[in-house]
């Protein structure tokens, strides 16, 4: 599996590469941003390219299954894995139920 960064620009983390049991601790670190800092509007994982088990723990063990969290835009494989988990809900939650496209307003 490849590498996964993340970055914050404007008030979105964007996260990019691949979310597996050896990239858990980062995107780890991605969620806990978003938790701990209240001008994150967006979690961007648009450029997520493979999403595992692992990122859905990473969810769970974040508390974002039990509470408010950012806006969440997912790719096509981040969605078939959070709604085979039936966890799909996460990225509801807002209203947006789009794929790899960014709204008109992040909210």
């Amino acid at each position: 599996m490849g590498g996964l960064r993340w970055g914050v620009d404007r008030g979105v983390v964007e996260v990019d590469g691949e979310v597996d049991a050896a990239a858990a601790q980062i995107f780890a670190a991605a969620l806990d941003v978003c938790n701990d800092d209240t001008v994150i509007a967006a979690l961007d994982l648009t450029r997520v390219s493979f999403f595992s088990a692992a990122g859905v723990r990473c969810f769970v063990d974040c508390g974002w299954t039990t509470e408010a969290h950012p806006l969440i835009i997912a790719s096509p494989a981040v969605r078939r894995v959070l709604t085979l988990c039936d966890l799909d809900f996460l990225l509801e939650r807002h209203g947006w139920t789009g794929g790899s496209v960014w709204p008109t307003r992040v909210a």
